[in-house]
């Protein structure tokens, strides 16, 4: 439910469509051969779907060419609650109420 609620408040009046990810739904986003695909996971988090992982050929080489991000950054959305274990909502804090 949350899912459709965030989808309708980013959709601009447009029906929300949801896809849920499998191997050849994953495969077609990767192959990048399927329609064009939002990110949205907890608030603070949205860039680490272009930071990658650190299994690179030339980890440390600081002229290697940063590979295209699958997901461009106006598509990347962070939403201010998670869900706990138990199923139930849970919201962040603000960043300027965490303890220093």
């Amino acid at each position: 439910m949350a899912v459709l609620d965030g989808l309708r408040r980013i959709g601009a009046g447009r029906a929300p469509m949801l896809r849920h990810g499998t191997t050849v739904g994953t495969n077609t986003m990767l192959e990048r051969t399927g329609a064009r695909v939002a990110f949205v996971t907890t608030a603070g988090f949205e860039d680490t779907i272009a930071i990658g992982r650190q299994t690179r050929a030339r980890l440390y080489d600081w002229f290697a060419p940063v590979p295209v991000c699958i997901v461009p950054r106006e598509l990347r959305f962070g939403v201010p609650e998670r869900v706990t274990a138990k199923e139930r909502r849970c919201a962040l804090r603000p960043r300027t109420s965490w303890p220093r």
